[in-house]
C-alpha cells in the first residue's frame, strides 16, 4: 500500500471511530443535564418507550401513594431493555422497583406498587449511562380526585 494510501486509509479509520464513540455515548433522554427534568402526573397508567437505545421522554410522572403501570414498549430489535426506579441517579442507590427485561421488539406491563411523593431517577439498568430520567411521584392537586 503507498504513502497515500494509508493516510487515506488511517483518516476513514479516524472518522468512523469517532462516529462509532459519538454514537456509543450518544445522548438520550435524560443524560448530559445540569438539571432534572420536570413533568406532572396524568394519572397512573404511564407509557414508555425505547427506541435506539434511548427513552422516548427523560420525565415521567405518577400519583403519590397509588400503585401504577408503566406500559413499556422496547423497539430495539433484538436488545434487551428494561425499566427500574430508584431514589437517585447514582451507582449503589436504592432501588424501588426493577422490572424484568424484555428484548424487542417487545411490549411488557409493569405492576409498580405505590410511591411516597418526591423526586426518583429511572433507568434501563442493562445501558443506565445513556438511558434515564426524572422520576416525579407528586400528590394530587387540591380539589382533585386522587
Amino acid at each position: 500500500m503507498d504513502r497515500t494510501a494509508r493516510r487515506l486509509a488511517t483518516r476513514v479509520s479516524s472518522v468512523l471511530l469517532t462516529a462509532l464513540v459519538l454514537v456509543a455515548c450518544g445522548g438520550s433522554s435524560g443524560s448530559g443535564q445540569s438539571a432534572p427534568s420536570t413533568c406532572a402526573p396524568t394519572g397512573t397508567a404511564l407509557t414508555l418507550a425505547a427506541p435506539s437505545l434511548k427513552f422516548d421522554t427523560d420525565c415521567l410522572a405518577t400519583l403519590a401513594n397509588e400503585p401504577f403501570t408503566v406500559k413499556f414498549e422496547n423497539q430495539d430489535s433484538g436488545t434487551a431493555h428494561n425499566f427500574l426506579i430508584s431514589v437517585a441517579f447514582s451507582p449503589g442507590s436504592d432501588v424501588l422497583f426493577q422490572g424484568d427485561a424484555i428484548t424487542g421488539v417487545n411490549t411488557v406491563t409493569y405492576d409498580v406498587p405505590a410511591l411516597a411523593a418526591g423526586t426518583y431517577s429511572f433507568e434501563c439498568s442493562i445501558h443506565p449511562s445513556f438511558m434515564h430520567g426524572t422520576f416525579i411521584v407528586a400528590s394530587a392537586p387540591s380539589g382533585s380526585p386522587a
